[in-house]
């Protein structure tokens, strides 16, 4: 993956699920994140039970490592993640 390229999530999104880097606005600058587009999260888990403090959070449709949901992240740019050296593994977590 040596001509890796951001890409606008004006031109073209990630596949849904796909963990990919994210540049991510919202708060004073924008930050690097990694993050998957995942719609209907936020609805399914509000049905779960879960909260947050009793403080409502922005819903989104990205699903983000580290973003506060106390405001709604305005995602410009992605770029596939590079590949691992050889004998590491990605962890899966299921959300």
């Amino acid at each position: 993956m040596t001509n890796a390229k951001w890409i606008s999530v004006k031109d073209r999104l990630p596949e849904v699920g796909k963990q990919v880097l994210l540049i991510v606005y919202g708060w004073e600058h924008s930050i690097v994140y990694i993050g998957k587009l995942h719609p209907g999260w936020y609805k399914a888990y509000l049905r779960r039970g879960n909260s947050c403090l009793n403080i409502p959070i922005a819903p989104s449709d990205w699903l983000i490592d580290g973003w506060s949901y106390f405001k709604a992240p305005d995602v410009k740019y992605w770029m596939p993640l590079p590949e691992l050296p050889n004998g590491l593994h990605r962890y899966r977590i299921k959300r």
